[in-house]
Order: C-alpha cells, then structure tokens, then sequence
C-alpha cells in the first residue's frame, strides 16, 4: 500500500458495467486499471486522467498531506461537536426545559453534527477518500485502493 504522506499516490480506477439479471437486481461489475499521481506539496489540485476503459475524461482532485491532516484534525472536531450536541440533546430530554447554555450548545453543536456525515462518509471510505476524490460528474467511474502484493 502506498504510504499516506508520500509524493506519489497509487490507486486503482474502476469503470462500472451492469451484468444482466433479474429486473430489479441488477449487478455492477468493476473493471480497474491502477494509475499514479503526483501529490501536491500544499493543498489539493485537480487531475485529469483518461479511463483505461472507456477512455473518457476523468477529473481526480488529490489532497496533500497537509490537507489530510486538516480533514482529520475536522473530522476530530465534528466528532466533538456531534457528542456535545448529543449530550445537550440528552440532558434537555432529562429535565423536561431548556435553559440559555443548553439552547447555545443545540445551536453550535447542531451545525457541527450536520458535519459528522462527513467523518462517517470519510470513515467508511478509508484513507484512499481523504486523499483522492472524483470531481464532478464521474459517470460510472469509482475509487479503489491499489492491489496488495501479497
């Protein structure tokens, strides 16, 4: 596996292909080709890479390592957020009111629980989501990390 901070990220792009079946259960087969961006030194920039099998345009934004150590240190924050609003939320279903700390804890935390999809979303998709994204309209194009060499 590629090493997070290093220069060069590998991964695997897979183009997605309806296998026939019942009406209502059809299958997505992925066929992948494993490609290899350079990293930015800061921020994120945006790539353009060229399907291996439909040969199409795919934009690809790549995150530094200073950008993924800022989404982590994020997500972290939402998570916070997301446990200060639950618990404004609990101690509110306790006592039956409301005062002026806890409605302030509901308004800040509120927008900060919005986030914590985020650090779901960015949880289950692994470290390949928090450094390389698909910009746009991808079509049938999907992410995967690049094959062991086990």
């Amino acid at each position: 596996m590629t090493a997070e901070g290093a220069l060069t990220i590998s991964a695997r792009l897979g183009h997605g292909r309806e296998l026939a079946g019942p009406p209502g259960q059809q299958q997505v087969e992925f066929v992948t080709a494993p490609f290899s961006v350079e990293r930015p030194q800061s921020g994120t920039t945006t790539v353009d890479l060229v399907c291996a099998t439909c040969k199409q345009p795919v934009k690809l934004e790549v995150a530094s390592a200073p950008a993924v150590q800022r989404r982590r240190i994020n997500n972290g924050l939402i998570a916070v957020g997301l446990a200060i609003f639950s618990m404004a939320v609990w101690t509110t279903v306790e006592t039956g009111e409301i005062t002026f700390l806890q409605a302030a804890f509901l308004f800040a935390a509120f927008f900060s629980a919005i986030g914590a999809v985020r650090l779901l979303i960015s949880a289950l998709g692994g470290k390949l989501a928090l450094v390389l994204n698909l910009v746009g309209n991808s079509g049938p194009h999907k992410l995967f990390p690049p094959e062991s060499s086990n």
